[in-house]
């Protein structure tokens, strides 16, 4: 391997490094500013702190988060194996003493009140919000943010339970329990239903984050001026493309599809382009929920100046 690999390599890995940081301060954020002040019992390991701070007040709901994560990762070492445990052991840490550190701030200076009088729409949407980006980010780092992630792992290597039985289970036991500990006649099935919309907004986020947003779309051109439709998505675009074979379903012709993966806002672009070239031809588009490789996770001048490149050529 090349020093300048190496090097590539080294960026690369504090980028992620500092972007799973970025997640767990957001996170954070989420549970110091939105979930503690309001004793809010959502899902995952910070719901089931704040439940348990509730039936034992007198110790913080980021020691809870501590013992429940600390527990459960040397639960995995034996199951899940050493490389999963080192790479979940940093959030394990990390994420509890960030929530220990938020709500210090928040309580001496004077912000407790104000959170915990918002209303419990601010409370569901902003709180989601926050979870939802700093989990997403972390995830498309590669990283963690512990927690009863590990719970679910090891329920899907041991008793094969896919993941989403085991999230809905878990989940759904930790805001019955805060329902239940809240009294179903004095707010507490409103608070569970709010947990629920809390939980579905999260969801949405993380995935909206962790796969940039669904801001890309695949797009398939079926053409007779199929190299006029190339050049142009090359170097008006500034994007690759693909030539696949293609064979009509009723004609049985055989003939060529381009295929081009861009960003929603270049779609626009390219079909007005691809109606100036060809107002006969079909096209199909269809949401991309994650697009890697060259043209988007590389530099944007590296691959414009590659494109140049194949334009000299010809």
């Amino acid at each position: 391997m090349s020093v300048k690999n190496k090097i590539t390599i080294k960026k690369d890995d504090i980028k992620k490094f500092l972007q799973i940081n970025l997640g767990l301060i957001i996170c954070a954020i989420g549970v110091s500013c939105f979930l503690w002040p309001t004793s809010f019992v959502t899902g995952g390991a910070s719901g089931l702190a704040i439940l348990l701070e509730r039936i034992f007040p007198k110790v913080s709901n980021a020691i809870f988060l501590y013992i429940i994560n600390i527990f459960l990762l040397i639960v995995s070492l034996p199951i899940l194996g050493k490389e999963y445990f080192i790479k979940t052991l940093y959030a394990t840490l990390m994420l509890p003493t960030l929530v220990m550190l938020g709500e210090l701030i928040v309580e001496h200076t004077n912000l407790f009140d104000t959170f915990k009088n918002l209303d419990s729409w601010i409370i569901v949407s902003f709180g989601a919000v926050a979870m939802g980006i700093g989990s997403g980010l972390s995830l498309a780092a590669n990283g963690s943010t512990g927690g009863l992630d590990v719970l679910q792992s090891i329920g899907f290597k041991v008793f094969h339970i896919p993941y989403s039985v085991s999230n809905y289970v878990i989940n759904g036991l930790i805001i019955v329990g805060g329902m239940i500990n809240s009294g179903l006649g004095s707010g507490g099935l409103q608070t569970g239903l709010e947990a629920i919309v809390f939980l579905f907004i999260t969801g949405i986020v993380v995935d909206m984050t962790t796969f940039a947003g669904f801001n890309k779309r695949a797009v398939f051109i079926k053409t007779d001026h199929i190299d006029e439709v190339r050049e142009m998505i090359m170097y008006k675009i500034n994007r690759g493309c693909t030539l696949i074979k293609a064979q009509g379903g009723y004609t049985l012709y055989d003939g060529e599809m381009l295929v081009c993966v861009c960003m929603s806002r270049e779609y626009l672009m390219l079909r007005k382009y691809i109606d100036e070239i060809d107002p006969n031809s079909f096209v199909f588009v269809t949401r991309a929920t994650e697009v890697r490789g060259s043209g988007f996770s590389i530099n944007t001048e590296i691959r414009k100046a590659n494109i140049q490149k194949l334009k000299e050529k010809e």
